[in-house]
């Protein structure tokens, strides 16, 4: 008899050891999942959303700092938007700084020309080499204030229904022939090739090519460039958002932590003859499109850009 109750009260201490192991897993691995998703939003990740938990008082948590977010994320952008009158007129400021250099050397290089025509015998090789840096530095001077414009006052999008893959086919087909002497070889691999999205082709088209163009210079003793193409689903706002994603991954030399963090800052360069503003109006013309711009690098390893935009669907 008393055999039978010891083995009765081991069989209770079990099962409610099991109960409370069960009970205790559902309940903690919702709440795991709350404070890791928690401490992402605090660390400053407004687009990160919280998956459903269930049906309970922690799943009602979870949608309730989901909404705080996309709220955070709304304030975020008005005080981007006033950031960007800030930033526009610092951009006033250095674009006077920087046209001034190939003015002045415009105003040395006619002063030389000037000189070599008065000349009874002047060399037309030289007149042309004076010819050709005016030429050059005025070109530069249009280049920079076609920038600033386009950053200030950004030319309406003209939208039409494209298949990604095609853009990027037009991007990768014109630049082979530069990247295969290199030594550079350019990989692509889309997921699904049909994937559509409004987009203003030849906008997209500039960012495409910016982000190659940069990838090859990036990878001067050869090397490889994978563009890869997939369906995900976004969590930027209160709704979940079919998108495209496309990734630019290169074997080049990467980029420094300390200066990652400014790539998208207006005439931010880490070469020599970038003028800084390629990433900046990239991501400006993503975001016009309802998408958003990643980089994710490792110096002396690789970068690889991914730029989201949003699916279209012919239904």
């Amino acid at each position: 008899m008393r055999m039978q109750i010891f083995i009765l009260m081991i069989f209770s201490i079990a099962v409610a050891a099991s109960i409370a192991f069960f009970y205790t897993r559902k309940i903690l691995r919702p709440v795991d999942k709350l404070v890791s998703g928690i401490n992402r939003i605090a660390s400053g990740d407004l687009r990160y959303r919280l998956e459903p938990l269930g049906k309970d008082e922690i799943s009602q948590l979870a949608e309730h700092f989901n909404t705080m977010a996309a709220r955070l994320r709304n304030i975020q952008n008005k005080l981007k938007r006033t950031e960007r009158l800030e930033t526009l007129g610092k951009l006033a400021s250095v674009l006077s700084h920087e046209i001034r250099n190939p003015l002045n050397s415009m105003v040395i290089n006619m002063q030389i020309l000037r000189r070599e025509y008065k000349k009874s015998a002047s060399a037309p090789e030289k007149l042309d080499h004076y010819h050709n840096i005016i030429v050059s530095e005025i070109k530069r001077v249009d280049e920079l204030v076609s920038n600033f414009l386009m950053i200030a006052k950004p030319p309406k999008l003209e939208p039409e229904t494209r298949k990604v893959a095609e853009i990027l086919d037009e991007v990768i087909t014109m630049q082979q022939p530069l990247a295969l002497p290199k030594g550079i070889r350019i990989e692509r691999n889309y997921s699904d090739p049909e994937l559509k999205a409004r987009v203003d082709s030849n906008k997209i088209k500039q960012v495409f090519l910016n982000i190659v163009i940069n990838a090859i210079q990036a990878m001067p003793g050869g090397g490889r460039l994978k563009v890869e193409m997939e369906k995900t689903i976004s969590y930027e706002s209160d709704l979940t958002l079919d998108m495209i994603r496309i990734s630019f991954k290169d074997t080049g030399k990467g980029i420094k932590p300390e200066d990652l963090k400014h790539i998208f800052d207006f005439y931010f360069s880490t070469k020599k003859e970038g003028t800084g503003i390629g990433l900046s109006i990239a991501q400006q013309i993503i975001e016009e499109h309802g998408g958003f711009i990643r980089v994710n690098s490792q110096y002396k390893k690789g970068t690889e850009v991914i730029i989201y935009l949003p699916i279209y669907y012919d239904s």
